[in-house]
């Protein structure tokens, strides 16, 4: 084996460094550029900069000339990262940072990369703290959310909602959480439904009942700690409101009151810590 990674280096020493290179991201999204540097547990490129943790494979030419720093390889190999150079795949193995094997050894680069995954779900942040627009938000205004686990969050939320203070609290399912994109599906309390009269402020009222949503989080692809999150929100409204909403309806002084819509949309960016 230690015959094979000298080779290997021999082999980069004269390719060369900086050379080009195919990166495939975990979201199959394919990227040609020029690799310069790993710093910070991401991969500089002439195409911009990636995060580690959200590539799966590096395709190394080997017909450059320019100088090559193994080091590069090293790095990219021990963070679970597939390498080719040229037709060659080289991978980690699980108890060694300087050894590398052949793909006859790939059942345990296999056990490796799972490893890897799960330490990725197991170092996510803890927290993120959310600013955006729908129910979940308050209204307008602020959402925390604690994970208890890679894939359950638990969350409460505040905000302007027209009518007053509007608040949720709810639990956030994350499916497949160490993905660029990841799917979610959310089940809160709070604040789903609200009456506003403009000049006649007395009937002003918010109303409180459960809601159902499904969306998806997108990260940043330079920051994976911090994301976007879309949802669609299903309010079941309180028969109270319904009641209401038809008696201002009867009130002639009240003129073009409009049902609200079955589903809501909410927008939010958040901050993981």
């Amino acid at each position: 084996m230690n015959k094979i990674f000298t080779v290997f280096l021999v082999f980069v020493a004269v390719t060369g460094y900086g050379q080009h290179a195919t990166v495939i991201l975990r979201d199959s999204l394919k990227i040609k550029t020029e690799l310069n540097l790993i710093s910070e547990n991401q991969l500089k490129t002439k195409a911009g900069t990636f995060g580690l943790i959200e590539i799966y494979s590096v395709r190394i030419q080997s017909n450059e000339s320019k100088e090559q720093n193994p080091t590069l390889v090293h790095q990219l190999l021990n963070a679970g990262i597939i390498v080719y150079v040229g037709e060659m795949k080289l991978v980690a193995e699980p108890k060694s940072s300087d050894r590398v094997v052949n793909e006859s050894n790939q059942t345990a680069a296999t056990i490796d990369l799972e490893s890897k995954k799960k330490s990725w779900q197991e170092d996510d942040s803890k927290a993120s703290f959310g600013m955006g627009i729908g129910q979940d938000y308050g209204g307008i205004g602020g959402r925390f959310t604690y994970l208890a686990s890679p894939y359950l969050g638990i969350y409460g939320s505040g905000g302007y909602a027209l009518a007053g203070f509007g608040y949720n609290i709810g639990l956030l399912l994350r499916m497949q959480p160490a993905k660029k994109f990841v799917p979610t599906a959310n089940l809160m309390y709070g604040y789903n439904a609200v009456i506003v009269i403009q000049g006649a402020s007395q009937f002003n009222k918010l109303y409180y009942g459960p809601s159902l949503g499904i969306g998806f989080i997108s990260k940043n692809r330079n920051d994976l700690r911090n994301y976007w999150h879309f949802e669609l929100i299903v309010p079941f409204r309180p028969s109270e409101f319904e009641r209401d909403l038809n008696t201002l309806k009867k009130n002639p002084i009240i003129q073009n009151l409009q049902d609200p819509f079955p589903i809501t949309l909410s927008i939010g960016y958040h901050f993981s810590f």
